[in-house]
């Protein structure tokens, strides 16, 4: 929860042209894409979007793929995060491992999703960030592979403070 809305993955990233506040809720859109020019800001909502969830008790995934530059500052709060193509194919592979284990859970309990699953046994939702997914679609290669992380990641509620 956040102090600003108080809502699980709601995060406010900033403030519209009208003075009103710009809210994300990841809950209503579970799924966002940034696009835009050099210097155009993404990197600015990236960063609001990661210090907003940060105290949540959400696991955070990132796929740095600009030179451990954007999310590498975060890995302390980071669950897992991929900054080579081999950790990046790893840590897909734990992804869909992750999805399909909670696919056959919502199958098995009668639910079409997460959030009408029993709170007891709803598990942590989780966020993926990517940094450059041009190079994500790009990558064809395992071989080599290592991952610096593994799934199940646990949440890590805590600052988002880069150093």
């Amino acid at each position: 929860m956040t102090a600003a809305t108080g809502e699980l993955l709601t995060v406010q990233v900033g403030m519209l042209e009208t003075g009103q506040p710009w809210v994300i809720d990841f809950r209503m859109v579970p799924h966002w894409l940034s696009a835009g020019a050099t210097q155009s800001g993404k990197s600015n909502l990236a960063n609001a979007i990661i210090k907003g969830l940060a105290p949540q008790l959400v696991a955070l995934v990132g796929f740095d793929l600009k030179g451990d530059v954007e999310f590498t500052p975060y890995a302390p709060r980071l669950s897992a995060l991929a900054t080579t193509r081999a950790e990046c194919a790893d840590l897909l592979d734990d992804l869909v491992r992750l999805l399909t284990d909670r696919m056959r859970l919502c199958r098995d309990r009668g639910a079409r999703n997460i959030w009408r699953l029993h709170e007891d046994i709803r598990p942590v939702p989780v966020v993926v960030l990517v940094d450059e997914v041009a190079e994500l679609f790009l990558m064809a290669d395992k071989a080599g592979s290592r991952s610096r992380c593994g799934a199940p990641w646990p949440a890590r509620p805590g600052s988002a403070t880069p150093n």
